[in-house]
């Protein structure tokens, strides 16, 4: 399949929500990585608002598959992101389970 990349698309460095150091305030500069949503998702998650952070990324996962597709490597990505944001929070059921929709759809788009 024919996916996309969003940072290609935007010219924008990913943010790796994984990566203790990228929730480091002194580590961090949203501006220069990221759109404006997820640096609200960059400041939720540095004060360790889950159920928030979780809540703009099931936004953006949403708004993503209807403008490129519920199939595009973009909503890999979304679905990766709310896995994290689950495991942050402990919710390890629904972490798993996002991060297996993100894994099946990456293995469908390359």
């Amino acid at each position: 399949g024919g996916g996309t990349i969003l940072s290609q698309k935007l010219d924008l460095i990913p943010l790796v929500l994984d990566d203790p150091a990228t929730l480091d305030s002194h580590a961090i500069n949203p501006d220069r990585y990221v759109p404006p949503c997820h640096k609200m998702v960059a400041d939720c998650l540095k004060f360790r608002e889950y159920d928030e952070a979780t809540e703009v990324y099931y936004d953006i996962l949403k708004a993503d598959q209807e403008r490129y597709g519920e199939s595009d490597l973009v909503c890999a990505v979304d679905y990766h992101n709310l896995g994290v944001t689950n495991l942050l929070s402990g919710d390890l059921d629904s972490a798993l389970h996002y991060f297996q929709e993100s894994v099946l759809l990456k293995r469908a788009c390359l």
